[in-house]
């Protein structure tokens, strides 16, 4: 987490760590935390399709799944 940090503090506006910090979050059970950092890279690149899945994955996780869904397949 704190590397991703170290990318974002270099260049905030790159929506790639913002993605594989919450993805990294995600894994360690931190759900909302990683879904606000996924949401920063989407709020930079709307298409990112790893964020939009990760996105996916983390409401499918927190049991919402029809949202989740929707997520995973704009990530195709």
């Amino acid at each position: 987490i704190k590397y991703f940090d170290e990318a974002l503090k270099l260049n905030p506006k790159d929506p790639y760590p913002w993605r594989n910090k919450g993805y990294s979050l995600m894994q360690l059970g931190r759900l909302d935390e990683g879904l606000i950092c996924v949401e920063k890279g989407l709020e930079l690149d709307s298409t990112f399709a790893l964020a939009l899945e990760t996105k996916g994955l983390i409401f499918a996780k927190q049991g919402k799944l029809k949202e989740g869904l929707q997520y995973l397949k704009k990530s195709l």
